[in-house]
């Protein structure tokens, strides 16, 4: 199911092109026919950028080739209606990625935003939502001269994506295309859609540069040789930034992209929260995870992240290893005390990897905080000799609930003579 959330009613920023530009057809990736003009397209046969494309089914594709240029481009039905009901012919599409801006009537600017509701939602123990963002229609419009190529795999990827999370329980954000506004206002309404779920992902397919420490997600209007690319530009620090705003207990970002510089896969900076997973030879997935309070909040580590973070390290293929990320073949999202109370014993646990006393706490307190009596104690055994105001603190709260052993030590304290 499709909920359209807003949508553009008109663009300041208009085609300006004094000649139609011709494309050629390379495939049809359907069995249902396309039109243009209400005539049926095949393998070979070229339109104008003035045509109108009448797509008949919801899952089509085409491959086409500019013919000026010999770039080559994939365009779809999805993409068309991403970018809101007006749009209708290629020169349509120019328009809208080609804009820095795009405003309604009012003045007020607006966005088509495309939410793909799952139908498996009850298969899982918690609520999902993604973002999924493919930039692909770059240096397509002959105006903008922008110098930078088609990406057809980024959408390819995106609507493949799309589907397996609609599939494993995920509310979808189905983004193409976006220019600079539209980029960081889906940003934006991503986290303030989020406030209902326990996961979310983030993923985006297109062109990044590197800037300084930092990589940057290239908008489709941006030209490349253009003095001010960098503030037209998406920083990964912005994106990770905004996106830890989320109240999620599990988040995981993916960038999937090509440099524009040298056209290889990108390799992000080390950065707080983000590990590396290189998919063999073609494709670096980066996978964010909360790591320390510092960098998500009250969220010590997002264990969701890490698991499926580990096990795309072990898969061979890019679709493969996002699926592995986005699926649960349990529930590991750590909502109950019981949860956080078996977390906090398996990270005391001195043969674990991630063996840590104080992220052992962390979940420890989790636990206490919602009335696990046995956490309380825990507690109180860490804090002793770090805080003893603490220690006596949670002794006091378990033996209040009943524990049989803080029950015990509190009542040998009363009655220890205290000296002089």
């Amino acid at each position: 199911m499709k909920k359209i959330i807003s949508s553009f009613l008109f663009l300041a920023s208009v085609f300006t092109a004094n000649a139609q530009d011709t494309y050629q057809v390379l495939s049809i990736n359907s069995e249902w026919p396309v039109n243009v003009n209400g005539t049926a397209l095949n393998v070979g046969d070229t339109f104008t950028s003035d045509d109108q494309v009448q797509w008949t089914d919801k899952k089509q594709s085409m491959d086409i080739k500019q013919v000026s240029s010999g770039s080559e481009y994939r365009i779809s039905r999805r993409q068309f209606a991403a970018k809101g009901r007006d749009v209708k012919s290629l020169k349509d599409l120019y328009s809208y990625t080609s804009a820095e801006v795009a405003y309604d009537r009012l003045g007020k600017q607006k966005i088509n935003l495309v939410l793909k509701e799952t139908n498996k939602a009850e298969y899982y123990p918690e609520k999902r939502f993604a973002l999924v963002i493919g930039n692909s229609f770059y240096s397509a419009n002959p105006e903008q001269q922008r110098g930078l190529p088609s990406l057809a795999e980024a959408q390819r990827k995106t609507e493949m994506l799309t589907d397996s999370l609609n599939n494993l329980g995920y509310d979808v954000l189905e983004c193409y295309d976006l220019n600079t506004m539209e980029l960081k206002t889906v940003l934006s309404r991503f986290v303030a859609f989020s406030e209902e779920y326990q996961v979310a992902l983030f993923y985006y397919a297109g062109h990044m540069l590197k800037s300084g420490d930092d990589m940057l997600l290239v908008p489709v209007n941006v030209r490349p040789n253009d003095g001010m690319l960098a503030e037209h530009c998406t920083s990964v620090a912005e994106v990770m930034n905004t996106i830890s705003r989320m109240p999620c207990e599990s988040l995981t970002a993916v960038f999937d992209a090509k440099d524009m510089t040298t056209g290889t896969p990108v390799s992000l900076p080390l950065i707080d929260g983000v590990v590396t997973i290189d998919e063999g030879k073609t494709a670096n997935i980066k996978v964010a995870y909360s790591i320390d309070e510092d960098f998500l909040g009250s969220r010590s580590e997002n264990l969701y992240a890490k698991k499926k973070a580990e096990e795309a390290q072990q898969k061979d293929d890019m679709m493969a290893a996002i699926n592995a990320l986005a699926a649960a073949e349990e529930a590991t999202v750590l909502t109950t005390p019981e949860d956080f109370y078996n977390e906090a014993m398996r990270l005391l646990d001195k043969s674990m990897p991630d063996y840590s006393i104080d992220n052992a706490m962390t979940y420890f307190k989790k636990a206490a905080n919602k009335g696990h009596v046995e956490s309380m104690y825990q507690l109180a055994l860490l804090y002793d000799g770090k805080d003893a105001v603490q220690s006596m603190i949670w002794m006091g709260r378990a033996s209040s609930a009943g524990h049989a052993k803080a029950k015990a030590y509190v009542a040998a304290r009363k009655t220890k003579p205290t000296g002089k």
